[in-house]
């Protein structure tokens, strides 16, 4: 009898927070130990407008936290995260107010489409960082452009192992770490 309430009590528990990073409709998220960086980008109207807004913060073991989401060229906003393994929930006070965020309300809830290993997601700041099949290998001819998001999967000393969704699928390869920049930072 002890034994069935042990098994029980095991698949009732959560999911690791580790295990929280995917791509969940309109938000990229990474989720590494306590610390969450993400990105919100949503075409508007046939992709003529867009919002779009990179957020980082931490959050607890009730997968719970405090997040600051950014906008360009604006003061970054205070707001919160929740995550429960197949949703994310935002909540960031007036963020339908900006630019061309015209959600119905303050909070944004969007369901997992697909998990992934992602630890951080770092924005390309060179005009093209091409990638390579390994790390310390010559560049490919596949590249990035400056302004894309990846999420990172692995490191090593002077290059990240990433993935790029550009609407033909995902591109995988290591990046030159002095061509990204953390979203965190």
């Amino acid at each position: 009898m002890i034994s069935l309430l042990v098994i029980a009590a095991t698949l009732a528990q959560p999911a690791p927070i580790t295990s929280l990073s995917g791509q969940y409709e309109m938000i990229a998220l990474a989720v590494n130990g306590d610390r969450v960086a993400g990105q919100y980008q949503e075409e508007l109207l046939g992709g003529v407008r867009r919002c779009e807004f990179t957020f980082s913060g931490r959050i607890g073991a009730d997968r719970a936290g405090t997040i600051s989401a950014r906008w360009a060229g604006l003061p970054p906003k205070r707001g919160r995260i929740r995550l429960d393994g197949k949703t994310v929930v935002l909540t960031i006070p007036g963020f339908n107010q900006i630019g061309f965020c015209n959600a119905p309300g303050e909070v944004v809830e969007a369901d997992l489409d697909k998990r992934t290993s992602w630890t951080d997601l770092a924005r390309v700041t060179a005009p093209r960082a091409r990638f390579r099949p390994a790390a310390g290998a010559a560049p490919s001819a596949r590249y990035v452009v400056k302004g894309d998001i990846v999420g990172v999967l692995r490191s090593a000393p002077t290059t990240l192992l990433v993935e790029f969704n550009g609407g033909k699928g995902v591109t995988k390869g290591w990046v030159d770490r002095a061509e990204l920049k953390s979203i965190s930072e």
